[in-house]
């Protein structure tokens, strides 16, 4: 699964790459990881382990009300992610949303996921699905070649939320192991 949507997200910025320019990943420190963390600190419960912690996400987008326009620019500059395996030894994604508002995907009906790759044990997937929308995620967590970690990741949006409209969207994000 990792694999696949590693190289569907690649395909597309290679397939894009001569109409878009290019997108620098972004930076995010110590100190914005342990600001992330204060801010979540509501949301967790003791035995609660955060995995990962990442910033803002910047990547490209489709929409289908505007297939004419093709891949655009897209980020979310104040997102944070923050993966966790709860004390129930479930799994468990707080997101900061374009709102700047924390929200816990377990709280919003999600179904999450981590995914077990045998085959790189340096790697992490995770799917996240929204039953009630059908919106559906998948995060790839890896070593980039700077020996950080980055989030390779994707949401796919099947109904029109907010503004947004039906989309397809890939993204990645600087991310800090806690």
């Amino acid at each position: 699964m990792r694999v696949l949507s590693a190289f569907v997200a690649v395909s597309a910025l290679v397939a894009c790459s001569k109409s878009v320019e290019p997108i620098e990943l972004a930076s995010f420190s110590d100190s914005q990881a342990e600001a992330a963390l204060a801010s979540v600190s509501g949301d967790l419960s003791p035995g609660d382990e955060v995995l990962f912690i990442c910033g803002q996400s910047d990547g490209l987008a489709i929409y289908a009300s505007d297939w004419g326009n093709g891949f655009q620019k897209d980020g979310i500059t104040s997102g944070r992610l923050v993966f966790l395996k709860r004390a129930n030894q479930e799994y468990d994604l707080i997101f900061r949303d374009t709102f700047g508002e924390f929200e816990t995907a377990s709280n919003e009906g999600a179904r999450v996921e981590r995914i077990d790759t045998p085959l790189d044990k340096s790697a992490e997937s995770w799917v996240i699905v929204y039953p009630k929308s059908g919106i559906t995620e998948t995060h790839n967590i890896l070593s980039n070649p700077d020996g950080g970690l980055v989030d390779l990741w994707t949401t796919n949006k099947p109904v029109s939320i907010l503004r947004l409209g039906k989309s397809a969207r890939l993204f990645y994000s600087a991310c800090r192991r806690v």
